[in-house]
């Protein structure tokens, strides 16, 4: 039975159906629209556990950046009620950052694809029900699906799997990233403007994106940073960027010109004096800048080829930014 086929309200219910079998008492379910765990469960044992369900029907993998917001909420959640375990329910698999991610939080329980269909193979008639929901799913929708082959890798992730870091390769990396934002980005984000400058001897450029008005998640991070700009600057190193990186972009972020967003795109995770660095560009002058690797270029444009918001993997790093900040 293949469950990628049901909608996020179905999965969810589904979910549920199979804990319940499993001897837990259900004793809260969101309501759309409504914040909080999307269940809420007594255990056999009588443990109180909270559990949110994901459900990306056309992604493979959990990225990362989603799976470290999910264990936040939860976490928040757990504060607010008298809870003993915290689980995380998927239709999809956890990528090797998501595994390291979920290692860091003794308390959260994670379970997958394999206790799905494990599940379902000991209950019968939940699995005959919810088959026939698919049937019908694919009854409907068999005329859009025909002659539609797997898809491939996108081919801007292989390209940039590809491409070595070094400065013998910095402009296809500068290149490589403007067309992976372009196509993130483009609509509500708006071509970006070009600009060339000299570091190292070498002829850098940097792409400023005017953000446009329209899209929910863009329309947030301009009020709140005040920007009208998101300036783009690019790192083909083989070390990962430190404070002198960060340095670099925070330069050409300008509140009074509302450009004070920035993104530092290289090969590796940047470096912990980058990270501090980071944090005082805002704290002293609010100029906000998100830090993206390879990895999060990846999760990201897997996101968009799924049907889902690539921008989820910008706001989980945010959101994260601004939770531990203090004075």
């Amino acid at each position: 039975m293949d469950v990628k086929k049901l909608n996020w309200e179905a999965f969810e219910t589904l979910v549920a159906r199979l804990l319940s079998a499993s001897g837990n008492v259900i004793l809260e379910q969101s309501r759309y629209g409504v914040s909080g765990p999307d269940l809420v469960l007594r255990s056999p044992s009588g443990n109180n556990i909270l559990v949110e369900v994901k459900h990306f029907k056309r992604q493979v993998t959990l990225p990362a950046a989603i799976v470290r917001k999910i264990t936040h909420d939860l976490e928040r959640y757990s504060k607010l009620e008298n809870v003993d375990h915290l689980l995380l329910v998927t239709s999809n698999e956890l990528s090797k950052g998501a595994l390291e991610e979920i290692s860091k939080y003794k308390n959260v329980k994670v379970l997958g694809p394999s206790w799905i269909l494990e599940s379902l193979r000991k209950n019968p008639k939940i699995e005959r029900e919810f088959s026939s929901l698919i049937d019908a799913i694919d009854q409907i929708e068999a005329p859009i699906n025909d002659d539609k082959e797997s898809p491939s890798e996108n081919s801007l992730i292989s390209e940039l799997k590809k491409l070595p870091p070094g400065k013998g390769h910095w402009r296809e990396y500068e290149d490589l990233c403007v067309k992976i934002l372009n196509y993130l980005f483009l609509n509500p984000l708006a071509p970006p403007k070009i600009q060339n400058r000299t570091e190292d001897g070498l002829d850098i450029r940097d792409a400023i994106y005017p953000i446009r008005l329209g899209n929910p998640h863009w329309d947030t991070l301009r009020n709140e940073c005040r920007s009208r700009f998101m300036v783009a600057e690019f790192k083909n190193y083989t070390d990962p960027p430190g404070q002198r990186e960060v340095e670099s972009i925070q330069q050409y972020l300008y509140p009074k010109a509302m450009r004070s967003f920035g993104v530092l795109c290289s090969r590796q995770p940047v470096s912990e004096p980058a990270h501090k660095q980071r944090r005082r560009a805002w704290v002293e002058s609010e100029k906000l800048i998100v830090m993206l690797c390879d990895i999060d270029l990846i999760e990201m444009i897997q996101l968009k080829d799924s049907g889902e918001e690539p921008f989820e993997v910008i706001d989980a790093q945010l959101e994260e930014f601004f939770s531990v900040l203090c004075a």
